[in-house]
């Protein structure tokens, strides 16, 4: 019956088959080699980002499995391609301020509060990593980006929303993140080298907000940011004593 009324359940399992004739469309049309308009590009990529981030949560019935065997043996693969051939594009996609043609779908086309957005969006970003679409140079990139959003965006009375996200994010036993803790944390480290105070404090900043969040930074990794940061106040405060020896 044409006109019968569908349920929620039905309504979701014919969406779910529809969305891959878009797919097909877009990795049979679109070379990621050979892009024409980078902000219609742009958007198309933001777009599947959103649909694979989607597909992470559907049910395992027949539609559920039609479209993730769509998912790892075409998209992915078309993913990676674009990857290589434009990342900061890409890498754009998943800030927490994306340009504008990139805020396609999901918190973008909700009246959401600005913390809602920022964790919806980190959710995504997360679940893109198991499938190495989010690589260690996107993670080290955009990272810095996320804590500062974090920091400045997110009420403290709005932080525990994200505890369980990033503990699971950063605990060795549950990470999703496919490489060793020392990538993991470059992205606070590197500001410890060779840096001036007001680069290492923005960085012990992003510390502490990962402790608040419960985050279990190793001890490690601690000892040997601090005893960088360290040596670099130490030799840039000699140098500055020489060219004050200089001067005199």
């Amino acid at each position: 019956n044409l006109f019968a009324a569908s349920s929620p359940e039905e309504s979701n399992f014919q969406k779910r088959l529809l969305s891959r004739f878009g797919c097909y469309l877009i990795i049979n049309s679109i070379k990621p080699d050979e892009v024409g308009d980078v902000e219609l590009f742009g958007r198309i990529i933001s777009m599947v980002l959103q649909w694979f981030h989607m597909v992470c949560y559907i049910p395992h019935d027949a539609s559920g499995e039609l479209i993730s065997k769509l998912r790892t043996q075409f998209i992915l693969p078309w993913i990676k391609r674009v990857c290589e051939h434009h990342f900061e594009l890409v890498a754009a996609c998943l800030l927490p301020h994306p340009p504008d043609f990139a805020k396609v779908g999901g918190v973008w086309e909700t009246k959401s509060k600005r913390s809602t957005q920022i964790k919806e969006d980190f959710t995504k970003f997360c679940d893109l990593m198991p499938y190495e679409i989010v690589d260690y140079e996107i993670w080290d990139y955009a990272m810095p980006f996320w804590i500062e959003s974090i920091i400045c965006e997110v009420p403290d009375k709005n932080m525990y929303e994200l505890k369980p996200l990033f503990v699971k994010l950063f605990d060795p036993d549950m990470t999703p993140i496919p490489f060793d803790k020392e990538k993991i944390y470059h992205f606070v480290s590197e500001r410890f080298e060779g840096t001036a105070s007001p680069v290492q404090e923005q960085a012990l900043s992003w510390l502490q907000i990962l402790c608040e969040l419960d985050v279990p930074i190793p001890f490690s990794v601690l000892t040997k940011i601090f005893i960088s940061g360290l040596v670099s106040l130490q030799k840039l405060e000699a140098r500055a004593m020489r060219r004050r020896e200089a001067i005199a």
